[in-house]
């Protein structure tokens, strides 16, 4: 069994990259984080498996395992590898060779530009008959090769990946007089939200000046570790004085602007890779699979930073290629005869045919949001929910010049589906914050033969769980209402929602199942609580659960979705402020010795505090309370026991309880008064 990944580019470790010093720092932790997971299993009798890229421990399960190499790569266009170093120990950005100069690989790896003709062409590939095409000689690495202009010219350098730029040198041949008018040094950091707002655009690409200045015969300037994606270097040319003119330089006639020649611009970075990332080549499971949490394991040093982002699909192709017809801006999915473009059938065409590369929205997912991963925190990975056959991943690394992360090995469960699909909505579409709702969950699973079915249905949700009261069974025959107990089971999960277990699994035998419904009881407290649901078998207790997707599986019901909104927003966060009892003798005989502060919260976004304020009726701060963890949505309490900041009894009298919130989205407070008495 093979599965193939895109390699990684080579060109950097010739150009002056080394390999990392691998060995731990002190201050690098051991990161075991969730991801997204998927694995090749071809039958319903397969069990887990694990995936694993890297080495690294045995499963602590009975899975199965299938190792591979980071090394161990096939480039087929769909893959890339920008500014990563593979190890044996795993892959981590490039690190520079401070000494090294990296224009000639830039030149070899046709990324040195020329900016002629209004657009940036290597300059190896401009015409023979433009003199532009020439400059490479200043980038070649030798000295010897000069070249010399009268005009003002452009030139990008394209790193192929963010790196710490350290210097920038250029000079003149020995001897010469003929030194730069002036030049331009401009950067452009990779960060696409600036796109449009620095000084200099050219192309599809803009630039923030860094330096400008007149020339001199050795030019050496300190980029001092700068983040650079691409350096533009322009000349700025100088008129000679009235009368004066330069003789014919190469093919050209005399020129009234001053000559200039560069022996050799040189560029040199240093350190590790600032932002630097690793795609997958496309990862055929060889037959849709449900995708689990997977596990990673790397040092990620203080401020540098891992990200990881997925998608999955249903063909080995996540894009969709274009034709130029040249009838205006017309572009088509097909070629000349009609045959649906493949990625070999695009590159196939005439350069000026090519047209744009757009993501198969259709049988792929997007890519998943980035999710950070740093420190000990752990984080999962859900793709849309469908099983999928094919996957592709993306790791993203930022780095300072002196530290960077690594990935040891990545590791991707999966099993087989349990149904072909399973789609779900809840009814009603949409309920009150201030009371509990009877919801109806509808699901409709969908079979193909050998699926072996479930006796498991997880819900997870962040709504305030009451009850659940019917499992019902609708079949063309009628509604079949299972008998709690005997029929069905259920079992809380940890206040995030419940399982119901049922008695007898649902597998493909049973075609004539139409719809299953959980009636539940349930108080929702934000717009679009969701109500996320999967599948599992007692019988394969160690499977990926297969998750639920939203989807109409009712026609009679509305929401074609398993979140919730709010039939009417409340205008302040804090709703049914309580305190009891409202009065209280905090003299520790066990009765009405605290005051105790119910409340909940309603549709906000984001974390912050809440805190209880007691104040006295001169306005004085008595005590300060803060509540456990990050605010969330629902219902929560605060108790006083009487006590001052000093631990000591207030005196008895009339003290006001001020509930205060903080939100990104909201802040709000509310007030009660309570008594102590002794």
């Amino acid at each position: 069994m093979t599965t193939k990944f895109s390699a990684s580019s080579p060109w950097y470790t010739e150009m002056g990259g080394v390999p990392a010093d691998t060995e731990s720092n002190p201050r690098d932790r051991l990161v075991l984080a969730s991801l997204f997971c998927l694995v090749l299993l071809t039958s319903p009798a397969a069990a887990l498996t694990l995936h694993r890229i890297g080495s690294g421990p045995e499963p602590a399960t009975s899975a199965g395992l299938i190792e591979y190499a980071w090394s161990d790569l096939d480039q087929t266009g769909l893959g890339a590898s920008n500014g990563i170093s593979t190890t044996g120990a795993g892959i981590l950005p490039v690190v520079m060779a401070a000494g090294v100069n990296i224009a000639p690989r830039l030149l070899d790896e046709k990324r040195f530009l020329v900016w002629t003709g209004g657009i940036w062409v290597p300059s190896r590939s401009v015409h023979t008959t433009r003199d532009e095409r020439w400059s490479f000689w200043m980038v070649d690495g030798d000295t010897s090769t000069v070249y010399q202009d009268t005009r003002g010219l452009k030139y990008l350098l394209d790193l192929g990946t963010h790196l710490h730029l350290s210097r920038l040198r250029f000079f003149v041949p020995d001897g010469s007089n003929s030194i730069v008018p002036e030049f331009n040094v401009g950067v452009d950091d990779g960060n696409q939200r600036l796109n449009g707002f620095r000084d200099i655009r050219l192309g599809e690409f803009d630039f923030d000046v860094v330096h400008a200045r007149p020339g001199e015969r050795e030019v050496d300037i300190d980029l001092q570790s700068t983040r650079v994606r691409r350096l533009l270097f322009e000349i700025v040319p100088k008129d000679l004085p009235t009368g004066e003119v330069t003789a014919g330089v190469l093919a050209r006639g005399a020129s009234r602007q001053t000559l200039w020649e560069i022996s050799e611009l040189e560029i040199y970075a240093s350190g590790f890779a600032s932002l630097s990332s690793y795609t997958s080549d496309v990862i055929d499971l060889g037959a849709p699979a449900n995708l689990g949490p997977a596990t990673w394991a790397g040092q990620v040093p203080e401020e540098t930073a891992v990200e990881v982002r997925l998608r999955g699909g249903d063909d080995p192709d996540p894009n969709i290629y274009w034709r130029q017809t040249f009838r205006g801006i017309e572009q088509v999915t097909y070629d000349s005869d009609g045959r649906t473009l493949d990625r070999n059938a695009y590159e196939g065409l005439e350069l000026t045919e090519m047209g744009d590369i757009t993501h198969d929205l259709a049988n792929w997912d997007p890519w998943s949001a980035p999710a950070p991963i740093a420190g000990e925190r752990d984080t999962q990975f859900r793709s849309s929910g469908r099983p999928r056959r094919y996957v592709q991943f993306e790791v993203s690394f930022t780095s300072t010049p002196s530290a960077a992360a690594s990935v040891q090995y990545v590791q991707l469960p999966a099993s087989p589906r349990f149904v072909s699909e399973a789609i779900a909505e809840v009814d009603p579409p949409a309920a009150p914050s201030d009371r509990e709702q009877v919801f109806r969950y509808l699901l409709r699973p969908r079979w193909e033969p050998g699926d072996p079915g479930f006796d498991v249905i997880e819900l997870h949700t962040t709504a305030r769980m009451v009850g659940v009261d019917a499992v019902v069974i609708n079949t063309p025959a009628g509604a079949d209402t299972l008998a709690a107990g005997s029929g069905w089971q259920l079992s809380p999960l940890d206040g995030t929602g419940f399982a119901v277990y049922l008695e007898d699994p649902i597998d493909s035998v049973d075609e004539s199942l139409e719809l299953i419904e959980i009636i539940f009881r349930a108080q929702v407290y934000a717009y679009g609580t969701p109500f996320e649901g999967s599948l599992g078998h007692r019988t394969f207790p160690d499977e990926v659960p297969q998750p639920i997707v939203d989807g109409n599986a009712h026609e009679l019901a509305d929401g074609n979705s398993t979140r919730v909104a709010l039939s009417r927003i409340p205008r302040r966060p804090i709703q049914q402020m309580l305190v009891t009892p409202r009065t209280f003798s905090p003299n520790g005989d066990g009765v009405n010795d605290r005051a105790r502060v119910e409340y909940e919260i309603v549709n906000v976004d984001g974390s912050g505090p809440v805190e209880l304020h007691v104040y006295g009726l001169a306005g004085q701060r008595v005590r300060t309370l803060r509540a456990d963890g990050d605010l969330t949505n629902g219902r929560a309490e605060l108790e006083w026991d009487g006590r001052g900041e000093g631990g000591r009894m207030v005196p008895p009298g009339l003290y006001v309880l001020k509930l205060l919130m903080r939100a990104d989205s909201a802040d709000d407070h509310q007030q009660q008064i309570v008594a102590v008495v002794y």
